[in-house]
């Protein structure tokens, strides 16, 4: 006998020993006990005989207890790729300069403060000039008298009256005191501390009543407009970058962005460190910018038309280093993944440029990938976007 009718001829025992039996068999309690006990026999051999026969018919048929695996899906991308690498730079400005008195004396006059905005040749300082200003008014005193001395010389020549000499040394005399007051007028000026350009005081050194020297430094005026950044790159990226490619300046400090381009690329390389000078321009009207912040720019230094890309995230590797991604495919009411074999290119953020393998749009599996396997049915729960 199998198994199977066995377990069928046990059946029908527990069936009939449940309904059956006459008034003997329940005459006593024994005899309903000793009944009962046969009956927990018969049914943990049937049982038995159930779960063996369950596990022969899941090893036999594929579409029992099917599991279907929920999975997210997003399409492959086509657009412009980009390839950035970051570098540091330090802003620097070519309008800054340390102002330097021209002439030596003690400040009788502060006429601008910190902070304040000043056009070019406006007044900073007023310096003490009283040695120079007697100077000039002794001057204007003899220059007056021979003013007077050449006017009557020259009645007198055209009289026909004195000799040429006369003349000739009064108008000589007047002349040179005219060229000696012009000259002490713009030495004069000179104690009148400037601004060099239309831009900010940054700084003032010096106190009132000090003295100013030349050889020190009594303000600094700053014009933040334009400004740019210095960033040292390796000369491995010196034929990949060009004057004109496309920027991005970072100021982590200040949670400042900025898109702009290379300016001017330096042509010496440092043989100290093997690198190249960038230079990039930023328009700072704002003036949030200061000399000597940090900046990190990005440059790019790849660019590709019409690629296709995906998440770096979602991209599978089998034993031996070879990528690949799922792709699922709908037939009917049914969707399935399909193993891919891709080639893929450098990684730009969180995108992977795609060399071969995939085509734009295509329904690439991302969360649940590691959960399935090639031809393996699956539920689509969400169609993810590159937008969020």
């Amino acid at each position: 006998m199998t198994k199977s009718f066995k377990y069928l001829g046990l059946a029908a025992v527990l069936l009939l020993t449940a309904c059956g039996g006459g008034e003997e068999e329940n005459a006593s309690l024994v005899s309903l006990k000793e009944q009962r006990d046969s009956l927990k026999a018969v049914k943990a051999e049937i049982s038995v005989g159930i779960s063996e026969l369950e596990s022969k018919i899941a090893l036999l048929d594929t579409n029992l207890d099917r599991r279907v695996t929920a999975v997210t899906v997003i399409a492959s991308k086509q657009g412009t790729f980009e390839h950035f690498f970051t570098v540091q730079g330090n802003v620097e400005t070519d309008m800054e300069a340390m102002v330097y008195p021209e002439a030596q004396g003690r400040i009788l006059k502060i006429a601008a403060k910190e902070g304040q905005k000043v056009s070019k040749g406006q007044v900073l300082m007023v310096l003490d000039s009283r040695v120079l200003q007697n100077s000039i008014d002794e001057l204007k005193s003899r220059l007056e008298l021979a003013e007077t001395i050449f006017q009557k010389q020259d009645r007198l020549w055209k009289k026909n009256i004195g000799s040429e000499i006369q003349y000739l040394e009064a108008k000589n005399n007047r002349d040179a005191l005219k060229k000696n007051l012009e000259t002490m007028n713009s030495q004069l000026d000179m104690y009148n501390v400037k601004a060099p350009f239309d831009g900010v005081v940054d700084d003032i050194m010096p106190k009132m009543g000090e003295m100013a020297s030349p050889m020190a430094p009594v303000a600094r005026v700053l014009n933040l407009d334009q400004v740019y950044l210095k960033c040292d790159v390796t000369e491995s990226y010196l034929g990949q970058i060009k004057e004109g490619d496309s920027v991005k300046v970072k100021f982590p400090s200040l949670g400042l962005n900025y898109s702009t381009t290379i300016s001017r690329i330096g042509k010496y390389i440092n043989p100290a460190n093997r690198t190249f000078t960038v230079t990039v321009k930023i328009n700072n009207k704002n003036e949030r910018l200061s000399p000597n912040l940090i900046g990190e720019v990005s440059i790019r230094d790849f660019v590709q038309d019409s690629a296709i890309m995906i998440p770096r995230s979602i991209v599978l590797q089998n034993p031996k280093g070879e990528e690949f991604v799922y792709v699922s495919k709908t037939e009917g009411e049914t969707t399935s993944v399909e193993r891919r074999m891709i080639s893929t290119g450098i990684t730009s953020g969180d995108m992977q440029l795609i060399k071969s393998g995939l085509k734009a749009n295509e329904q690439v599996v991302s969360e649940g990938s590691r959960s399935v396997k090639d031809g393996q049915e699956v539920k689509i729960l969400k169609n993810l976007s590159y937008g969020g």
